[in-house]
């Protein structure tokens, strides 16, 4: 219903509200917060990587062929072994995910993408294109959130809405770089900083909870809206958008007992890993890249990742944290 990029950003305010609610109301241990981040996020990633490894071979083997992009093994041989291993952490880390699309290899040096709309110059490739999984890059970006989150959604209104605006100044100065902008972490903090503000105002004195009826039609509205930001005029988008990041607080509210609700926001990080191999499964095979098969195909998958993979380690992660909650009481 929107464009990608607007796609993440909400997440992105999305995630910045959980995470403040989280901290603030569940980790005290720093610690436990990051290696139950990590237990949340990569085993599913894990199986992704070696899924589309698995793919890749498949498809040499019976086909004979290296499959695209054919230029990769060439140009891996040609970086020297830092930029190999920066490559390489980010595909089995998750760790800078984000960082080789913002940078091309261009004449047997590593430079920042362009200003010309993120084109790939004749002399070189972009770097993004190397990873396994390259649309992984909003993980990079939200374990840079992660890192920094414990120190900063704790913190007051003050110190949160400077450094927001500041990243939003920023993103104003980067903006003659779009492609650039998009993939840099200061210049989306933001996002993430006003989710975080959204839960001050939730915990404040200022909400007030509405009923389900009401929320109902907050949910109704967002929906519409949503459909609304794909037609919009570019100077229209924006404001749509924060309008839509103001019912967070209202409808998390009205809708967090919801098992329905956790059920489908539980499918949400599967299908996101899954669906790109999902499309290229399809079209090698079937030759069709139909976006209801692939949402279908895609979705089964992620309902067994969660049924076999997420489920039982949620519930590790969920003892983990009673019980060290239970172990500061004592």
């Amino acid at each position: 219903m929107v464009g990608g990029g607007d796609a993440v950003r909400i997440f992105f305010s999305i995630s910045g509200f959980y995470m403040a609610l989280i901290l603030n109301e569940k980790y005290k241990d720093t610690g436990l917060f990051y290696s139950n981040r990590a237990l949340r996020l990569y085993p599913a990633y894990l199986v992704t990587l070696l899924a589309c490894i698995a793919w890749f071979w498949v498809v040499w083997t019976y086909t004979g062929k290296r499959p695209p992009p054919y230029w990769v093994p060439e140009a891996l041989a040609a970086m020297p072994i830092w930029v190999r291993a920066m490559l390489s952490l980010s595909d089995w880390t998750m760790i800078g995910l984000d960082v080789p699309l913002m940078l091309h290899w261009v004449n047997q040096h590593v430079v920042l993408l362009p200003i010309n709309g993120g084109t790939e110059p004749p002399d070189g490739f972009w770097m993004g294109r190397i990873l396994w999984i390259s649309h992984g890059w909003s993980i990079g970006m939200e374990i840079w959130f992660y890192i920094l989150a414990p120190f900063v959604v704790r913190r007051g209104w003050l110190v949160q809405s400077v450094l927001a605006t500041a990243s939003i100044l920023l993103m104003w100065e980067m903006t003659s770089d779009r492609p650039l902008a998009t993939f840099f972490f200061p210049a989306n903090l933001c996002f993430f900083l006003g989710g975080s503000l959204l839960y001050r105002f939730y915990r404040s004195s200022l909400f007030r909870p509405v009923s389900k009826p009401v929320a109902w039609g907050v949910l109704s509205c967002v929906s519409t809206t949503l459909l609304l930001v794909g037609y919009a005029p570019n100077w229209a988008a924006a404001p749509l958008l924060c309008c839509l990041t103001l019912s967070f607080p209202y409808l998390f509210e009205a809708f967090k007992k919801s098992r329905l609700d956790t059920f489908v926001g539980n499918l949400s990080y599967p299908i996101y890993l899954l669906h790109m191999l999902v499309i290229a499964v399809m079209a090698a095979v079937v030759h069709n890249e139909s976006g209801i098969i692939v949402a279908v195909i895609t979705t089964v998958l992620a309902v067994g990742m969660v049924r076999y993979i997420e489920e039982p380690l949620d519930r590790f992660r969920q003892r983990r944290a009673q019980a060290r909650s239970l172990a500061q009481l004592f």
